[in-house]
């Protein structure tokens, strides 16, 4: 052997490492997805626990549909190139199962709370926030599910999990350009935004603000943004996206709660951009200030139990409204204080051994959300 046969071969330079979108397409979590969700949801209860703010949490619901929206389509697509199709049921037996159990948990656990607060009406408003009903029953039937409103969100995005795997499997299979994707959704979220300007501008009534027309706009969002991390992902690799993304989207929630309340017309529209900047540069790129912030272990901790935090706190927020006896300081330290505790008991007895089930079960490859 010559001497150069015997001489060690140089170390292979170290793989560059994997930006958080490449992350998720493989079927991992990434810390600072967690921590958007945390934001939506942190505004969620924000709004639930001081009715009297005029902190426009509930467009939370708006930041939580646009990380919907583009995690679901990241992962149909990533099924797609990996193994040429997406199995839809398989799709839809892991979306039931990390829904629907948390939910049906948490709707049976709060029956003797519920039918306190409304009586023998709890069990048919708990059927219909179970069937994923919820935004129906209050925009199309005009139907009362209180105290269980807050649904109205799960069935939307459960509507959604329906349709959208069905429809994206034909666009594939009619080889549609990802760019015209993107604009098709973007589109639909600019006709979301306008049917929202226009119910909102015109007498509406409270439910209205449940509207699949007015509300979808996230959800297409998400999906337009999928379309095109997935087409060229250095669209979105800008520095200070994701920053301005987050600065945007705090900032108008300082100014509804410091200055005066935000309409929705117009908080939804902002939150949605803020959110697909946030998303997107938190996706497109390796870590910066917003990515750091938002995978901090707090922050990280209040994502993963999201969910569940959505699901457990309005029915004691409003349980807790009946109390005048107590002091608005001590209700709202109560409030959370169990809110957070049946979410943390719930994340970890109900949602994460039914991931791991269905990861081994149903998942090609273990990917996951």
């Amino acid at each position: 052997m010559t001497a150069l046969a015997e001489a060690p071969s140089a170390a292979p330079p170290p793989a560059p490492p994997a930006v958080p979108a490449q992350q998720l397409a493989a079927g991992r979590r990434v810390d600072a997805l967690d921590g958007v969700r945390a934001i939506g949801v942190t505004t969620v209860v924000t709004i639930h626990a001081l009715p009297a703010s005029s902190f426009p949490g509930a467009v939370g619901v708006d930041v939580f549909f646009v990380v919907s929206g583009y995690l679901i389509t990241t992962l149909l697509l990533a099924e797609k190139a990996r193994y040429g199709d997406i199995s839809v049921p398989r799709f839809w037996a892991r979306r039931f199962l990390r829904i629907a159990p948390p939910l049906l948990f948490m709707l049976a656990a709060l029956y003797p709370l519920g039918h306190a607060l409304v009586g023998d009406d709890y069990l048919p408003r708990a059927l219909l926030a179970g069937e994923f009903r919820s935004n129906l029953a209050l925009t199309v039937q005009r139907v009362s599910i209180s105290p269980l409103d807050h649904t109205w969100s799960l069935g939307q995005e459960a509507q959604f999990y329906v349709v959208w795997p069905l429809l994206l499997v034909a666009l594939l299979a009619l080889r549609v350009p990802r760019p015209v994707l993107a604009a098709a959704c973007a589109a639909g979220t600019a006709w979301c935004f306008h049917a929202l300007h226009v119910v909102q501008t015109h007498s509406p009534t409270p439910t209205d603000d449940f509207r699949l027309d007015g509300r979808g706009g996230g959800l297409l969002a998400g999906c337009a943004l999928a379309f095109l991390l997935s087409w060229r992902r250095q669209l979105l690799a800008l520095p200070g996206l994701a920053e301005a993304g987050l600065v945007l989207l705090l900032g108008m929630y300082a100014y509804g709660c410091l200055v005066e309340r935000v309409p929705l017309q117009t908080s939804v529209p902002v939150a949605v951009v803020a959110a697909v900047l946030l998303v997107g540069g938190l996706l497109g790129r390796a870590r910066g200030p917003a990515s750091w912030l938002l995978a901090l272990p707090p922050v990280v901790f209040v994502g993963r139990i999201s969910y569940s935090l959505y699901l457990w706190h309005y029915v004691f927020f409003r349980a807790f409204e009946k109390r005048p006896d107590l002091s608005q300081a001590l209700v709202l330290v109560l409030e959370v204080t169990f809110a957070v505790a049946a979410a943390a008991m719930s994340f970890t007895v109900i949602e994460q051994p039914i991931a791991r089930w269905s990861a081994r079960r149903l998942h090609r490859g273990g990917s996951h959300r």
